[in-house]
């Protein structure tokens, strides 16, 4: 079918671009370009500290990246992280009882739960909802399509962790990477409310790329922001570094492997 195509494209990219990992020829970036990259981090952070209502940090989702990269996390330590959020709770016990997983009896006990379904599928759990939340911004709804954005970022999620899977690279941080890759667009709506509204219906009119016209507009656009945001939560780096090349693989200097899978 049509995803299937898509994902065999996307897949040989990721290929394409390992040829380029691999070549020896590269050059680390010059004094410049470095000074050009912290002054645009200074000018992102002070746009982000001017923002009122800022998309929540999804702290649980950053301690489970942790856990991820380690070797071996043990599932006590899981239970644990779920433990401090009754409705992750509830989500996974759900899960674990429905017709695809559950057994002949009712589990109520989360270790028991999460050893049926496993790290993987808990850990999908985990980030799904937390993304969810942090798209999920109440102050932004009469501005974007939250309901559509949440749809578009849970495709982007699936279609990235399935070609990480063929390709070899992470995926969790591929998942997560896709889930969140659009979350600069919640901080420009936040930030600016009906004003992004106008401009991404003048995109829709009258074509083009959302991301120029952001740039127009503010001078960076929602991947330069939403990376930025995703790094001062402590995001790991290869995900932040998807994000942000998200819509521009040439310009990714390290990384290109996960980010082409997003």
């Amino acid at each position: 079918g049509l995803f299937d195509k898509l994902l065999g494209n996307r897949v040989s990219l990721v290929h394409t671009q390992n040829v380029k990992d691999n070549d020896s020829t590269r050059t680390p970036a010059p004094p410049n370009q470095v000074n050009n990259i912290v002054a645009g981090k200074d000018k992102l952070d002070a746009y982000i500290d001017r923002i009122k209502y800022l998309p929540p940090t999804p702290s649980l989702m950053i301690k489970l990246l942790v856990l991820l990269r380690e070797s071996s996390p043990e599932i006590d330590e899981v239970v644990k992280l779920l433990s401090r959020d009754p409705s992750l709770t509830t989500e996974v016990l759900k899960l674990c009882n429905s017709s695809c997983f559950g057994g002949e009896r009712v589990v109520a006990d989360m270790f028991e739960a999460t050893a049926r379904l496993g790290f993987s599928e808990v850990s999908r759990v985990i980030m799904m909802t937390s993304a969810t939340r942090t798209i999920s911004l109440e102050n932004v709804e009469s501005v974007l399509e939250v309901e559509a954005l949440c749809r578009h970022s849970t495709a982007t999620a699936v279609a990235a962790r399935a070609i990480a899977t063929t390709v070899g690279e992470a995926e969790d941080f591929a998942f997560v990477a896709g889930l969140l890759h659009d979350i600069g667009k919640i901080a420009l709506a936040s930030a600016n409310g009906v004003g992004y509204k106008n401009l991404t219906r003048e995109v829709t009119i009258q074509g083009g790329s959302l991301s120029e016209m952001e740039k127009k507009y503010f001078g960076f656009d929602h991947s330069e922001v939403g990376s930025r945001l995703l790094e001062r939560w402590g995001i790991p780096l290869e995900v932040v570094l998807a994000v942000r090349h998200h819509h521009n693989l040439a310009e990714a200097s390290v990384g290109e492997r996960l980010t082409a899978t997003v």
